[in-house]
């Protein structure tokens, strides 16, 4: 009798450590969507609401022509029916590279002390523009404020500008459109 209630003792203790482990696991899972999404959620809000700056968006949209385009010996039922003209399509192609380019970067440092209007940013330090930043680092950065797509079925270039104000934004804009001008 002894050995048959130690042996019952001992598939007690077995049974009850395997209930109190599976209840930790329970635990565990219970609780485990607190770390997986309410912690980045809180650090999410938390960051939207103590250190994020409003950023405004400017867009343009472009149509690109050659004075030649605008001839009506050139003109065509696809011209008329809206499709684009090829090397319309080529030169807005190479207009949103040149848009994407140092040099354009460059032109706009120069006209909008372009480093020195993102480097105050405040407390945004996720959008935070050093003033030491490398130049690789500094265009990167450019081409996070600026989207610069083509439409095929249009022929336009979608041109949009951020900025931590809209007058920012607006400025910023219309300089890229004037300095494109002048480029073309």
């Amino acid at each position: 009798n002894k050995v048959l209630f130690s042996r019952f003792l001992t598939r007690k203790k077995k049974l009850a450590r395997a209930v109190i482990k599976r209840c930790r696991q329970i635990d565990i899972q219970r609780h485990l969507w607190k770390a997986v999404i309410a912690a980045p959620m809180c650090l999410l809000i938390i960051y939207l609401v103590i250190f994020s700056q409003p950023r405004y968006v400017s867009e343009s949209k472009v149509a690109v022509k050659r004075p030649n385009d605008l001839d009506s010996s050139s003109l065509n039922f696809g011209l008329l029916l809206g499709a684009s003209n090829p090397s319309s399509a080529e030169d807005s192609l190479y207009l949103k590279e040149y848009i994407n380019s140092p040099d354009m970067l460059a032109a706009l440092d120069k006209q909008l002390n372009f480093r020195e209007a993102f480097s105050h940013s405040g407390l945004d330090f996720l959008n935070h523009l050093s003033k030491d930043e490398t130049a690789e680092g500094f265009l990167k950065y450019y081409k996070d404020r600026i989207n610069v797509s083509y439409d095929d079925k249009t022929g336009l270039l979608n041109i949009q500008t951020q900025g931590f104000s809209p007058e920012f934004a607006l400025k910023f804009n219309q300089t890229v459109l004037k300095e494109s001008d002048r480029k073309s």
